[in-house]
């Protein structure tokens, strides 16, 4: 099991709109392909076309197994009692990838999901690092400001996964060009203690210019 996100972690088809929106994007991938869940499908739905889109396309089929990751809520305890304070985790069985996300968040607004969603997503492979999560961290950050540039009244939602997601954008927005206070949080979580520096797709130089073109997102 490879731990992801660790927070100290019968109609037509045309009658569907999610429906219309996954086939148009991977072919013949349909909403239960990826989850169950109504309020997941919203979020996923919402990550489409934002800073998030290399995200929503790894849930469609685009990563290493080239089928859609699949997502649910999940009592994480039920994994492993060391779980219960995650906000998310995932892993990879018998070539499908999963991701978890805590039930204590089943109420959580479409866009706090996304924004949680959007950071999971970005591990798809066997191997983590440092660099991949603090690319991860501030891929959520810059998701959840976007969602409240839209609508402001997001932050005063009573939601805990919303809390999580003010703290992680108010980290970021202190230093946006380096993401230097993510990076702290990061390297002294007892979490990822274990990780190395660098991992494909992840070396100094590529996060660097990651968290760059996160900038110019986050910027304009």
């Amino acid at each position: 099991m490879k731990k992801i996100i660790l927070c100290s972690a019968l109609g037509l088809l045309l009658l569907n709109p999610l429906n219309s929106v996954f086939a148009a994007d991977k072919g013949k991938v349909n909403p239960e392909d990826i989850s169950n869940s109504k309020n997941i499908l919203s979020a996923v739905k919402i990550m489409k076309n934002t800073p998030a889109n290399a995200s929503y396309k790894r849930i469609l089929g685009n990563n290493p197994t080239k089928k859609p990751i699949k997502i649910e809520f999940k009592n994480l305890a039920s994994l492993n009692k060391n779980y219960d304070r995650y906000d998310g985790l995932g892993y990879k069985n018998k070539g499908t990838f999963y991701i978890y996300i805590s039930d204590r968040h089943t109420d959580a607004p479409k866009e706090a999901l996304a924004s949680l969603i959007s950071g999971l997503a970005v591990h798809v492979d066997d191997d983590d690092s440092i660099n991949e999560e603090i690319f991860a961290w501030a891929l959520e950050a810059v998701m959840w400001n976007k969602f409240l540039k839209q609508n402001p009244e997001l932050a005063s939602n009573p939601s805990r996964l919303v809390e999580r997601e003010n703290n992680i954008e108010a980290l970021y927005a202190a230093s946006p060009s380096d993401v230097s206070y993510i990076r702290e949080l990061i390297e002294r979580n007892n979490g990822y203690l274990r990780f190395k520096r660098v991992s494909d797709g992840f070396s100094d130089e590529e996060l660097n210019k990651k968290i760059g073109i996160l900038h110019k997102l986050y910027t304009r």
